[in-house]
């Protein structure tokens, strides 16, 4: 952890607002990125982002920086609350036919990892992601989406190597089995 964070947690831990401020500023965009992603929904991501800052706020004297990064505290945190409103809200899987017309069938490939290379379109993978379970969605936006290590995603999500390693494995499944799905329908259509 740098210096500065250090710092920053330390003053905020005294009821220091300004310093507060300051992490948010700096983990702000990290935290809307995740909840975006994982919940598909502008108002609801920043929902969560008021309530991970104000669960942060209030744990702040609870984090252990020989246990986990900051970062990977706060990313636990987000984590948690987006997956408790996955649960609470089932949402339903709404492709926009627009995205299909453009792609005309273009990013079809039977290779899984090269179905995941060839993805030009965030917004389409978001589409199709709505679909998965909370934990193979968690799983699936940190480590594909958000680039992490396992080693990491098992500390945010508190899922063994083996558990990240299946979850990831479904979910991809899960993804390229709905956009094949979809495409076989665009062929019929035309």
């Amino acid at each position: 952890m740098s210096s500065e964070i250090s710092k920053l947690i330390q003053l905020a831990r005294k009821g220091d607002t300004s310093a507060f401020r300051e992490i948010v500023n700096k983990f702000q965009q990290m935290v809307y990125s995740v909840s975006l992603r994982m919940l598909n929904d502008v108002g609801k991501a920043e929902d969560i982002v008021q309530e991970t800052f104000l669960q942060v706020w209030s744990k702040l004297s609870d984090y252990k920086v020989d246990k986990a990064s900051f970062s990977t505290w706060i990313y636990t945190i987000v984590n948690r609350k987006c997956i408790d409103q996955l649960r609470q809200t089932k949402n339903e899987l709404h492709l926009n036919q627009i995205h299909w017309e453009q792609l005309n069938g273009k990013l079809y490939s039977p290779d899984e990892d090269a179905l995941y290379d060839s993805f030009q379109s965030a917004e389409i993978i978001r589409e199709l992601s709505v679909s998965l379970s909370p934990i193979q969605k968690s799983v699936f936006v940190l480590k594909d989406l958000e680039g992490m290590d396992t080693e990491e995603v098992q500390l945010i999500t508190g899922l063994s190597a083996r558990q990240v390693k299946d979850n990831l494995y479904l979910a991809r499944k899960s993804l390229r089995q709905k956009f094949e799905s979809q495409i076989k329908l665009q062929d019929h259509g035309r």
